[in-house]
């Protein structure tokens, strides 16, 4: 199975947009093409950015929680990653264009949920796309 983590943009595209290409990945997701991958913080944004005044003739905020609720229920959450390093600073302030090294800590952990270990599948809608019962399978390789 191939995995991969769209960007909350597109996502916010294919549900303004549904017949057009990020709707089409989103229609790949639903028909399991591939697996969506997100963690708290691409759901955060997602949802925030869907709340915004603006996309009221898209969705209702009472349809933005359904839609993100139902990409959560079909994504494999994974925990967010660590925030990037500091820049370093030269004694003066000004940045030196290196990164501080992170402390040594334990490598990403595999994804903490998936849709398999979720209770059966949803019908519905996801913005202009219906949504199939989600039965995922995990590749044995």
């Amino acid at each position: 199975m191939l995995y991969a983590v769209i960007d909350p943009g597109v996502l916010v595209s294919a549900l303004v947009a549904p017949k057009g290409a990020p709707g089409q990945l989103l229609d790949l997701v639903l028909e399991q093409r591939f697996e969506l991958v997100a963690s708290p913080r691409l759901i955060g944004e997602l949802t925030g950015v869907l709340l915004r005044e603006r996309f009221r003739r898209y969705a209702s905020a009472a349809e933005v929680h359904e839609f993100v609720a139902d990409l959560a229920a079909v994504a494999t959450l994974v925990p967010d990653p660590p925030d990037p390093a500091p820049i370093a600073r030269d004694p003066n302030g000004q940045s030196t264009g290196h990164r501080v090294p992170p402390p040594p800590g334990p490598a990403l952990a595999r994804p903490l949920t998936s849709p398999a270990r979720r209770a059966g599948g949803r019908i519905g809608r996801i913005g202009g796309h219906r949504m199939a019962t989600v039965r995922c399978r995990r590749s044995t390789t």
